[in-house]
Order: structure tokens, then sequence, then C-alpha cells
């Protein structure tokens, strides 16, 4: 049997018997020296310059030798340059994207020896990771759908999306908001799917022509049927062949982008229609016909969809904003149709859950609150890296989420859109290599959804004072967690229930306070009053540093007093001698209740009053 070695192997060969290397092909080594880093890049349909990459490197070949770009990524890769040529030990050429633009596959480019795409020790070869994004508008992303009457409409957009933990697509025909979300494993840069995994989210918020029943479609208006573009049934309304839309739906509109943090943003918009028969009046006919729908009128709002692939790949943030365009107030239900396919073997932890389990035809999960968080991950091969898991999470309550089989459910949301205004319904999506990993993607990208409140609930603005310090209280909140609130630049601890407190130096005249809070994601928010402070006649200067406070704690009713006493002091306040008893069922002598009352933050040197009781009122005599 006769074995063939490539040239590449013959030159290594000949360097480790220290034999002078081959006169041409024997490329040993090169490093590509631009472009460097990770390289993010968008291409757009439609405009060639955005497919070129040019590139530089230095090699360890032979002048006249020649080298070829390839992109690497698991067990394939894709030519991006061929027979640049080496001279004095350096080459230079451009990169065409075109392989690798538009399925989301991440790869590491090498200048490899040409012709040989398996030259043996691949370490050898330095190259940037390659991440490419590509976006076709509807024009570029398919072909124009006949439209009843005459004329065509664009209705497909194409977008796909590669970063170092996870790859996307988002394709449009029938109004796939997520189609086929994957995680990649950050060392090897193997897309989960692309080399024998599953997708977390092969198909998410697809607007589809029905609802979970199929008793209409999934959007309505008013209660009745609403259509976009790219899921209005296409019919066979001229018998000639083939399949048309109805009368007066036009192209829909869209664009992306992808900002210097390589967060690909798409934006889409779509009138919502109604079928209507040939004179213009409306129906609700489901399935949709050729005579139930030979035209389609405006149900007075539109959507605007916007998908922002962040996180490196692994996170989407989905806003589908309504917004009324006939100046009316409109009330819109959406069933967005929802494929968690891991696997053929798929199991959910829902809220309330304590475990994962396999859902199946008909079963309802009805929501009680927001943000509500689903998982999905494989049954049989569970947290396994190979497979993945994904989080999906509902920032605005939902009204029910309707399983079709274990790997497909209808999540239903109904909301009302205010008269020439709008209303937004977002959902944040997360894949990792686990259920762990996808729901703090999903707590993340939660916490970046909302800036944190903060109040001040005292002094009163406006406000004088003769102390020169004053004691400012307030409140904090978040959608996830406060992070820091600060007051005129001091840090200030926060309770449990958001209050707080901070004594602040004051100057003569007018001072502004400034409480400032922040949460995890960084995103900030800022209250403002003001206090003046009059300085008495003898002044008594007070350190605001010095300054001590107390948080009444709660007391439990009928404690006695000397364990109250105690916890008072514990808390660092001061317990008054005199207390104040009143006539209760509680046994003689125990505590009742503190004035002022539990939770108040008041200086620590004012006193705290412990209420007792009496014990039972006498009882009068009979006559």
């Amino acid at each position: 049997m006769r074995t063939t070695l490539s040239r590449s192997a013959l030159a290594a060969l000949a360097l480790s018997l220290g034999l002078p290397a081959l006169a041409h092909g024997a490329v040993t080594a090169t490093t590509i020296t631009s472009p460097t880093g990770d390289v993010r890049a968008l291409t757009l349909a439609g405009n060639p310059a955005s497919f070129q990459r040019a590139v530089t490197g230095t090699a360890t070949a032979a002048d006249g030798d020649k080298v070829d770009v390839r992109c690497y990524g698991s067990d394939t890769n894709e030519l991006l340059a061929a027979d640049l040529v080496v001279t004095g030990g350096a080459f230079s050429g451009t990169l065409d994207l075109t392989p690798i633009d538009d399925d989301g596959f991440p790869c590491t480019a090498r200048a490899v020896p040409d012709g040989d795409a398996s030259p043996g020790d691949i370490g050898r070869f330095a190259g940037p990771r390659m991440f490419i994004s590509h976006f076709a508008a509807p024009a570029q992303a398919g072909m124009a759908t006949p439209v009843n009457g005459g004329g065509t409409a664009f209705i497909d957009t194409y977008g796909a999306y590669a970063g170092p933990r996870g790859t996307g697509f988002s394709y449009e025909p029938d109004d796939d908001a997520l189609y086929e979300l994957s995680p990649v494993n950050p060392t090897t840069l193997f897309a989960t799917y692309e080399f024998g995994g599953y997708y977390p989210f092969d198909t998410a918020a697809d607007i589809d022509d029905r609802n979970a029943a199929n008793t209409g479609s999934a959007l309505t208006v008013d209660g009745h049927n609403g259509y976009l573009a790219p899921n209005i049934p296409v019919l066979n309304y001229d018998g000639v062949g083939g399949s048309e839309l109805p009368t007066g739906v036009a192209s829909i509109t869209a664009n992306a982008s992808l900002d210097a943090a390589g967060t690909l943003t798409m934006t889409e918009s779509y009138p919502v229609y109604r079928c209507a028969d040939a004179g213009g009046t409306p129906n609700d006919t489901h399935p949709v016909t050729t005579a139930s729908c030979p035209r389609t009128v405006s149900a007075g709002v539109r959507l605007d969809r916007v998908k922002r692939f962040t996180n490196d790949g692994a996170s989407v943030v989905l806003a589908d904003t309504f917004v009324s365009t006939d100046g009316a107030a409109h009330d819109v239900g959406l069933e967005v149709d929802e494929d968690n396919s891991v696997s053929d073997y798929v199991e959910t932890k829902a809220p309330g859950d304590l475990a994962f389990t396999i859902r199946g035809f008909g079963d309802v999960l009805t929501y009680t609150s927001a943000p509500a968080t689903l998982l999905t991950r494989d049954s049989q091969y569970p947290e396994s890296s190979y497979v993945g898991a994904g989080a999906r999470t509902a920032l605005e309550q939902p009204v029910r989420t309707t399983w079709e089989d274990d790997d497909e459910s209808f999540t239903l949301q109904r909301f009302a859109v205010p008269a020439g205004a709008s209303a937004t319904r977002t959902t944040v999506y997360a894949v990792s290599l686990s259920s762990t990993a996808a729901e703090s993607g999903a707590n993340a990208l939660e916490d970046q959804q909302g800036a944190p409140t903060i109040a001040i609930a005292s002094p009163a603005a406006g406000s004088t004072t003769t102390s020169n310090v004053a004691i400012v209280a307030g409140t904090a909140r978040d959608n996830k967690a406060v992070a820091s609130v600060k007051v005129n630049g001091q840090s200030v601890a926060v309770a449990s229930d958001g209050s707080w407190v901070a004594p602040i130096a004051l100057q003569p005249g007018a001072n502004a306070i400034a409480a400032v809070v922040a949460d995890g994601a960084g995103n900030t928010n800022q209250a403002v009053s003001s206090i003046t402070y009059t300085p008495p006649a003898t002044p008594q200067q007070v350190q605001a540093a010095s300054v001590k406070t107390c948080r009444i704690p709660a007391i439990t009713r009928g404690s006695t007093v000397t364990s109250a006493s105690t916890k008072l002091k514990k808390a660092g306040c001061k317990v008054a001698t005199k207390r104040r008893s009143i006539t209760s069922k509680t046994k003689k002598g125990r505590v009742l209740s503190t004035s002022p009352a539990a939770g108040t933050t008041i200086l620590a040197d004012n006193p705290v009053t412990l209420t007792t009781s009496k014990g039972r009122a006498a009882k009068r005599k009979k006559r």
C-alpha cells in the first residue's frame, strides 16, 4: 500500500530530520498580522465592499511559495483567499467573507500551504478568530411574492449572527424572530448544532397564521384576526399556478447594525392587516381562503420588532412594540409559537416548578407574576455540554403557555395600546452549555432592561433646619437587585426592603442633596432634593460622621421588657426609662409595641418608648 505525503508534511518531516528546507511549497509556519484579535464584522447583501477584508501576514517560506487563507471551525473549513504569494517572508491579499457570512459560523483564520486544507499541526499557522454576521434586507433576502391583482411585495429578511459564545439566525418567511439560537463552546469555537449538537431555541417568537387552538390567527386586534406580511397565507388567487398575497400587502422594512462591542441589532417594521372581501368589508374567516381574503385593510396598528444579539451571541433581547396608526386605542392579543428543540426529548422548568418536567400536548401553564422564566434542556442528557440549554424570560406577565408537544409551545399575552401611542412586550433569550448558566444569562439581560429607581422621603424638599447635619432617608428599587446607593457621594447601606438612611453634613445656606442608585448591569438613576441650613445664634456644630442612627427593630408582641430592651440596644437604640401602659388581653407587663414604630430610623440619642400591657380590664360586678 502506497502512502502519499503532502508537501507541508514533507517539509515538517525534513525539519525534524535536520534536512534542508524544500525550495518551494515548504511553508512551515505563518502568522496573520492583520486583521488581529477577534474580528467582528457585518456583511450586507447588496454591499460588495462589506464582504472584503484586507489581510497581511508573515510566513516561514521561500520567496514564491503560496498560501491559502482558510477559516477553521470544528471539522470543516472555508476558503477565504487563495494563492497569496510569499515575498521576503510576507504575504498580503484580500479575504472574501462570503463562505462564512450567512450561517453563523465562528472560526479561526489561518494561512496554510496552498492546496493543502489539512496541513498537519494546525497550531503552526496562527490567525484571528472570525465572527462574521450577515443581514439581507427584504429585497435581497428572497424572491418577491406576487400580489393578487398585480405587483410584488418583498416580505423576507435574513440575518445571521456569530459570536464567541453563541450563534443565531433570524429568517422571516414566517416571521421567526430567532431561528436556531445555539451556544458555542468558547474553547474550541464549535457550534453545538453545526457539528452534532442541538439548538436550545430552534424557533422563537414566531407569529404564525394560527393560534394554539387553531381557531384563529396568532395575532388579534380588538378581538379580530390580524396578520403580518410574512404570516398571512399566500393563496392561488389567479388560478394559474403559484400563490399570491392578498391585495394591499406591502413590502416590510428592515435594517441591521453592528456596534463596536459586537452587538447585532436588527429592526423590522410590519403593518398589521385584517382580511377583507372584495368590497373591503373585513372578516374573521379561519382558515383564510381566496374568497374570504382577496384583499386586506389596516387593523389600525403596526408592529416594530427589534432583535439585539448580545453577550457575544449567547443572548437575545426581543422587543415587540405595537403602535397605534389610526389614533385609536386597541386591545392586542399575541400568541407566539416557540420551538424549544434542544433535541427530540425536552424538559422544562417553569415558574413554581421545583424540578424539570416533561410537558406534552394540552398542558397549560398559567402565569401569576412577571418576570417569568422558562428553562429548557434535554431530558436524556441534562446539563450536557454537548447539547446545551436555554432560558426564556418574559418581562411582562403572559396569560398562559400551552404545549403542543414537549418541544413546542404557544405563549399568549394580552395588552392595551393607548390611543395614538404604543405598548411594548419584551422577551429575553439566553443559551449556554448548562441551564444554570443560561438562567444567569437571562437574569443579566433582564437586569439590563430597566434602570433602578430611587426616592428621597425626608427631609422634605425646600425645608429648613438649624442643625448642621441632615438625616436623609429614602428608598431604592430595581427589577433584580440594587447594587449600590450613594448620597452626595457617600456610600449608604440598603435594607432588604429597599430603605436607606444617611447623615449628611450641611453648610450654611442652601444645600443640594443627590441620591444615586446603581444596579448590577450598570444602570443608574438619581433623586435630588434641597435643604437650607440656618445656624442658631449660638452655633452647636455636629460632625456628620459622628452622627449615629438606629433603625428600630421589630419587637414580638408579648415579649418581656428585658428581651425587648436587649434587642433595641443591639440595634443601637436607646430605651426610654418611662413606659406607657394600656389595657390589653396580653399578659400584664409584656411589650405591645414601640414608639416610634418598628422600621423607623431615628437618631441613636432619641429614646424609644415601650408600650406595655396593664392586663385585662377589671370586670364590673353585677347588681
